[in-house]
């Protein structure tokens, strides 16, 4: 992908999760029942992007802390746990990054392990990469030359490579990542417009973010309105209104023509609009500025959620416009939204709670070939039960993070 994307992903005592190797597509979707670990997914990247943008600390803290990140079970929380991704940079090199951190006390890490490898541009021309434990870093490859800078214990070494224009590569792909769990409460409240080209998590911020596709972007603000005008008919435009110090949103909705036939209107406050109206604006806020802002991935948790299942298509729509450009990844349980067009068995990644932890990985091959000639719908098999257990690419004991790196022939879309 031009952007760049992740192909495959690897976990460790991460929340729910005690070992999980997931193959991630262009538009990829986990599915599963609530509580089964979906979120965990999306989590342990939106952690790994955080880490790329703040201090380890920071990074931690804003997962809600080391308890909030590490797995947990009857023998108490793990002593260590970790991440690595396998990626494609948006030159094609492929890439390699990880690390594994260490309980240090109750609310203390430290980082155990570090690797980054990047591949090389021509065949046979080598590549380059660093490797770490504790506070000891090695280069590697045609990087051997170049000085490792000092890291201490509780930062991660690949934000002192980012300008390096190798390994800066990695982190800005990685630094690029977006995660949203879009709350209807929080894109109808009017906030402050001091962050425009940042939209928050819950998309508290959209009447600014509008306001800010609408001046750089007016393309995509556009393809905003237009695409929530075929969920609501009756929509003319959205406004953004000022409110002394915040920003609200305004929606002006059509009421026919009067007796001279000239158009009839009216107008809404956002918190009078509906749930699914909401929702709906925020979501398309959010791919729309994943588009124009560049960004490698976009994640969003349960997208359907309050949204009419006729808007189904127009939400499919735009997220796979979307994936053409940025990855896309997103949560559910909707076999509604999995009988869309565009949702295939290779989209899919099955997640399930079992007694060692939440497992994931794609659809039983039998289920599979159902979906392929066309017998069953995805979303007949969620009704059915039938997309309860995945196949079996999750490890179900432990996981090596920095073993065998499956090569980019093996992992083509």
């Amino acid at each position: 992908m031009a952007r760049g994307a992740i192909h495959l992903l690897r976990l460790k005592n991460f929340r729910s999760i005690r070992a999980a190797q997931v193959q991630l597509e262009p538009l990829t979707v986990f599915v599963g029942p609530n509580g089964s670990g979906k979120s965990n997914l999306l989590n342990a990247l939106e952690f790994l992007t955080k880490a790329m943008q703040l201090p380890l600390p920071q990074a931690i803290a804003a997962m809600g802390g080391v308890d909030a990140v590490r797995r947990r079970s009857s023998r108490g929380r793990a002593p260590h746990f970790g991440l690595s991704v396998r990626v494609e940079l948006p030159d094609g090199r492929g890439a390699f990054y990880g690390f594994e951190l260490k309980a240090t006390g109750d609310r203390d890490l430290s980082v155990k392990h570090e690797h980054c490898w990047v591949d090389a541009a021509a065949a046979g021309g080598g590549g380059c990469g660093f490797t770490r434990s504790g506070d000891r870093m090695q280069t590697l490859g045609n990087a051997s030359d170049r000085v490792p800078p000092a890291v201490g214990p509780r930062a991660l070494g690949l934000l002192l490579w980012s300008a390096d224009p190798d390994f800066g590569a990695v982190h800005q792909l990685l630094s690029r990542m977006r995660f949203y769990s879009i709350s209807p409460q929080a894109v109808g409240t009017a906030r402050g417009y001091d962050v425009r080209e940042e939209l928050a998590k819950d998309g508290g911020n959209a009447a600014a973010v509008l306001e800010y596709l609408k001046t750089l972007y007016p393309d995509q603000y556009r393809r905003v309105l237009k695409l929530l005008r075929q969920v609501v008919s009756d929509l003319e435009e959205v406004r953004t209104e000022p409110f002394g110090s915040i920003l609200g949103l305004r929606f002006i909705h059509s009421e026919g023509a009067d007796a001279k036939g000239s158009p009839r209107t009216f107008t809404l406050d956002a918190f009078l609009e509906s749930d699914g109206t909401l929702r709906m604006l925020g979501i398309l806020t959010a791919a729309a500025l994943a588009e124009s802002a560049g960004s490698s991935v976009l994640g969003i948790e349960e997208p359907e959620s309050a949204v009419h299942v006729g808007a189904f298509g127009t939400l499919l729509d735009a997220l796979r416009s979307t994936a053409r450009h940025t990855q896309v990844l997103i949560t559910t349980h909707s076999a509604d939204l999995l009988d869309g067009r565009y949702i295939r068995p290779d989209n899919l990644r099955i997640v399930e709670r079992t007694p060692l932890g939440t497992v994931v990985g794609p659809m039983q091959e039998r289920a599979a070939e159902a979906v392929r000639k066309h017998l069953l719908l995805p979303g007949d098999l969620v009704r059915s039960g039938g997309m309860d257990q995945p196949m079996a690419m999750t490890p179900r004991g432990e996981i090596d993070l920095f073993g065998e790196v499956p090569d980019e022939e093996s992992l083509q879309w």
